[in-house]
């Protein structure tokens, strides 16, 4: 897993709200366009697409406001390149404090918390975000 697209992708994210921008573009990769599906899914972000330029697949990630505000409040990374943070399948919490969601690795794919405790997977935590 390329746990730097995946920071790059989370600052990024953070930047451009910070900024006020509509959308940003990243290098497509099989990981970071599960986890943009899943942010979609969870509504963190408008939408997104697969765009070519100059001949690279990119990812062109809508960001979500709501009120003129970032749906996303918080993003923070759990995992570093040389370490990992693993959860065990007992572990796991359905809900993260009643708002937000951990977002892991697991053999099922990328998928959050929630998903992890009804399939009862364990695996490496990759970021939170609420």
């Amino acid at each position: 897993m390329q746990i730097n697209t995946i920071f790059s992708l989370l600052t990024n994210i953070r930047n451009s709200q910070k900024a006020g921008k509509n959308n940003i573009i990243q290098p497509y990769t099989k990981t970071l366009f599960s986890i943009v599906t899943l942010l979609y899914n969870e509504g963190f972000v408008r939408g997104f697409f697969l765009k070519r330029i100059n001949k690279k697949k990119m990812l062109c990630i809508l960001i979500k406001y709501k009120n003129d505000l970032p749906t996303i409040k918080e993003i923070s990374a759990a995992s570093f390149p040389k370490s990992n943070f693993n959860i065990k399948k007992d572990e796991l919490v359905k809900n993260y404090n009643g708002k937000g969601l951990i977002i892991m690795s697991t053999t099922k794919g990328i998928i959050t918390n929630e998903t992890a405790f009804k399939y009862q997977k364990g695996g490496k935590i990759l970021f939170k975000i609420k």
